[in-house]
């Protein structure tokens, strides 16, 4: 179940970018959503293959509510992405959690929509 190269080995190129993942935050929120849960699955089950894979998992928030607050909420998103990732399988040394609140956002936060996409987990992978 795990994608692999033209020789059989196990393909890392995955790793070579940050994975950002949209997950369906209600605002206020720090619950994964369903879909979100079957794609950190995958990452587990590819992540117990390659043990020398590190991650850091950073956190971010729309600009509702003030920067604290939404710092708090963005790490405990990340947070949240870590556990799950131990409960499959994943060590909990190899990741490092940060709550990057209202940091770096991708849309406006003019809309619902671009709330939306702000509402993120981005994970870096590293060696």
């Amino acid at each position: 179940g795990v994608a692999v190269d033209k020789y059989g080995c196990i393909d890392l190129s995955m790793f070579s970018e940050p994975m950002v993942l949209n997950i369906d935050y209600p605002s206020g929120s720090f619950e994964i959503d369903p879909h979100s849960k079957e794609r950190l699955k995958k990452l587990a089950g590819l992540l117990n293959f390659v043990p020398d894979i590190k991650l850091e998992i950073h956190g971010f928030t729309d600009n509702i509510g003030t920067a604290e607050v939404n710092r708090e909420l963005s790490e405990k998103r990340a947070n949240r992405v870590r556990d799950y990732l131990v409960t499959q399988g994943v060590s909990r040394d190899r990741m490092k959690v940060f709550g990057r609140g209202e940091e770096n956002f991708v849309a406006s936060n003019q809309t619902a929509e671009g709330r939306a996409k702000n509402r993120r987990i981005e994970i870096v992978f590293y060696r």
